[in-house]
């Protein structure tokens, strides 16, 4: 098996680690011999992970909301005011490629 030591393990590490590559590509790739295509599919890959690794955080948060909101619905006072209820997060649409 590769060792993958260079590529971040968590997901959190790997929209920046992305963002990075793809500022790097677009700067000198065509220098190191990458074409176009390449190119924009590194741009894409980029785009991709930071808005699965948003959507992620978004939804940890949603999660959270949600408990908080049955908490307070199932447990609060008689004469506590209703919660609102929490939003889900919008999926995200990723590109192809």
């Amino acid at each position: 098996m590769a060792n993958n030591d260079w590529y971040p393990r968590k997901l959190a590490a790997r929209a920046p680690w992305h963002s990075n590559m793809n500022n790097a590509a677009q700067a000198t790739g065509l220098n190191h011999g990458l074409n176009a295509l390449q190119l924009t599919a590194i741009a894409r890959d980029a785009a991709n992970v930071a808005l699965v690794a948003n959507y992620t955080n978004e939804v940890g948060q949603f999660a959270q909301a949600v408990t908080t909101f049955q908490e307070i619905m199932l447990r609060g006072g008689a004469l506590a005011s209703l919660p609102a209820v929490p939003v889900s997060p919008t999926q995200p649409v990723l590109e192809d490629g």
